[in-house]
């Protein structure tokens, strides 16, 4: 009876319930959490996990038109379940397996079927190796893997959005103890097609992006200064077109993170990277001879009030290189595995793709505050301008404008305990004179558009 009970407790804590008398168990609640853990690892080899991820999203003139073809309004919700196990049979192995389904639902467009469904994807399926002689691991498999703030390295699979962002790829890892750094040596082999290796369970074949990728990673990791933190790299890609928006090149990036703390006030960041070689693409540089040479940079500036609410306030800065409407060079910066929404759900891609930016400067200004435990509260203001005015004489674009507009964020988080947290994001976005203000509905891209997503996880 007291194991069930204590069982009974561990599902409506979960639950986010904390009933008078699983606090009067000896020892409180933490029986109950450790019940729960002792369920995710019923053995000292093996230890389990899930999580269920319920949102809904919806956009208002997301491409900034209403004559926009397929509806200018999209609503759906988003259904994503993972489970994912790890074995350990001795303490130099370790095997690790992740399945991912997500369904949607839509409201809007009409144009789209309200339900659509997924595959089961196999988005983590690794081996990881730990040397006891010398301090290095090896990860051989599909993996995840994030680079600083995931500016460049991040999503491997931009094409189904948040569902995944998994690699196919070799990492070796190599402790520096000396210098209090880190050196990874990374291979990666991307297809555009899912079921070109581990094919997802009931393949709907959808393209993970628009070309197949191999590339090669050196990063160097160092915090030998005191509240410094250093990093350097190379990275080499190679693109083979798959889709017609496709890239086909070899590019090939070099740059460098630095983070430091100035005071127990304020902190700063940055990072920065020049790219060259060569970036084909029939449909988005027709006219171009492919040759490459691109940059960009990202920043932030942050100073923490230290009050009771733990507030922040930040400034920040983002460039990133792009083509004019003459330009024969290729001066369009490539995000690398860093497409994903990473200031902004909403704001359009230059390049038409899915979080393929570039062409911008952004000035970005925010605020934080903790009104409650766990509870943050954040707001943002981003204005965007051009780098270029790519698409100068384009319908929908006006000739001379480089101003694409004010982008303003706010998002609610909170977590309800340890099993169950969610947001609330909302973003709302003002077309700039980098648009055309046409009287013509067809060719005009000067109407306000706006985001709203509500969110709800539970991990297990």
């Amino acid at each position: 009876m007291k194991n069930f009970s204590a069982m009974l407790a561990s599902v409506l804590l979960m639950a986010g319930v904390t009933p008078s008398w699983a606090q009067e168990q000896p020892g409180g609640l933490l029986p109950v959490r450790d019940l729960a853990d002792r369920i995710k690892k019923p053995a000292d080899w093996f230890l389990w996990g899930a999580d269920l991820r319920l949102r809904n999203d919806s956009a208002e003139n997301p491409n900034l038109t209403e004559a926009d073809p397929p509806g200018h309004t999209y609503s759906f919700e988003r259904l994503r379940i993972r489970e994912w196990n790890s074995f350990t049979p001795c303490k130099e192995f370790e095997f690790n397996l992740r399945f991912t389904w997500e369904g949607r639902h839509y409201w809007a467009p009409a144009s789209k079927k309200q339900w659509d469904g997924s595959d089961i994807v196999f988005d983590n399926l690794n081996g990881k190796f730990t040397f006891q002689e010398i301090p290095a691991t090896l990860i051989v498999g599909r993996q995840d893997m994030v680079f600083g703030d995931g500016w460049l390295i991040s999503d491997g699979t931009p094409l189904d959005g948040p569902r995944t962002n998994y690699f196919d790829a070799v990492r070796a890892t190599v402790e520096l103890p000396p210098i209090k750094g880190a050196l990874d040596l990374i291979y990666i082999d991307q297809t555009a097609s899912p079921d070109s290796r581990l094919s997802p369970i009931f393949s709907k074949s959808k393209p993970l992006m628009e070309q197949n990728e191999r590339g090669v990673i050196v990063y160097f990791s160092n915090s030998s200064i005191e509240r410094t933190s250093i990093n350097a790299y190379f990275i080499y890609k190679h693109d083979e077109a798959v889709l017609a928006n496709g890239d086909s090149g070899e590019v090939y990036t070099i740059g460098s993170r630095l983070a430091h703390d100035v005071n127990n006030d304020l902190s700063g960041r940055i990072e920065g990277a020049y790219q060259f070689g060569t970036r084909r693409n029939a449909v988005m540089f027709p006219n171009q001879d492919g040759s490459l040479s691109a940059w960009g940079v990202v920043s932030r500036l942050t100073y923490s009030f230290h009050d009771p609410s733990k507030s922040q306030a930040w400034l920040g800065y983002q460039g990133l290189s792009g083509n004019d409407a003459h330009d024969t060079h290729n001066r369009q910066f490539d995000p690398l595995w860093g497409r994903w929404a990473q200031y902004s759900e909403l704001f359009p891609n230059d390049l038409d793709r899915p979080s393929d930016r570039s062409n911008l400067h952004r000035i970005n200004l925010g605020y934080q505050v903790e009104p409650a435990t766990g509870m943050s509260l954040q707001a943002n203001y981003n204005a965007l301008f051009a780098y270029a005015n790519r698409f100068a004489g384009t319908p929908g674009f006006s000739d001379h404008g480089s101003f694409k507009g004010h982008l303003l964020a706010a998002l609610l988080q909170y977590r309800f305990n340890r099993f169950w947290s969610g947001y609330l994001l909302g973003e709302y976005f003002v077309p700039g004179n980098y648009y055309e203000n046409s009287g013509d509905p067809l060719d005009a891209r000067n109407d306000p558009a706006a985001f709203l997503r509500a969110q709800l996880v539970f991990t297990f």
